[in-house]
């Protein structure tokens, strides 16, 4: 069996070992709820070279580029 391989069904053995604490639980959501969103091709192109760039996450990417839309206060009414 390769490396990885075992070492990924070692992380769901000691996870499902400690079924009582959730924090540690391999199965135990990290992150928050997410929802597709739709954009243009040459868009997503251009946020998926960032993300590379900056070594993040398009989804953590999308989610700063849009707070800073939001506090820049620039669409309220």
């Amino acid at each position: 069996m390769k490396t990885m391989a075992k070492d990924y069904l070692q992380q769901i053995l000691t996870g499902l070992e400690k079924s009582d604490d959730f924090e540690s639980s391999v199965f135990q959501p990290k992150t928050e709820k997410t929802h597709p969103v739709q954009v243009r091709e040459s868009t997503y192109n251009t946020l998926k070279k960032l993300s590379f760039e900056q070594g993040i996450k398009i989804v953590d990417l999308v989610d700063i580029m849009l707070q800073y839309a939001l506090d820049s206060h620039e669409f309220d009414k």
